[in-house]
């Protein structure tokens, strides 16, 4: 699904709100899917876990560092192919869904 930065200069993103389903049970949009193939040490691979009894999906960042997603989260990619986490209500408040 596309979204638009609610800003002045209208920033479009990629994005899919995961709500905490395990790898097999996610539909996700194509980019979202070809993320879990890659292997954890890839920049942009995601990869869910289950640490301290929770699903968590994990991003392997630009920075070669991991970001955390917990259930409720949007999974958003930039028009770079960055991938990175937003809490719901953050990107609630920048994005809005852009009309087709």
């Amino acid at each position: 699904m596309k979204y638009r930065e609610k800003s002045k200069i209208s920033v479009t993103v990629d994005a899919f709100l995961w709500k905490g389903e395990a790898a097999e049970e996610i539909k996700g949009p194509d980019w979202m899917i070809e993320a879990m193939k890659k292997t954890t040490i890839s920049i942009g691979a995601i990869w869910i876990s289950a640490e301290f009894g929770t699903h968590q999906i994990q991003i392997r960042n630009l920075n070669g560092g991991v970001s955390v997603a917990l259930p409720g989260s949007y999974i958003v990619r930039r028009m770079g192919g960055e991938i990175y986490p937003m809490d719901s209500g953050t990107f609630e408040f920048t994005y809005e869904k852009e009309e087709a």
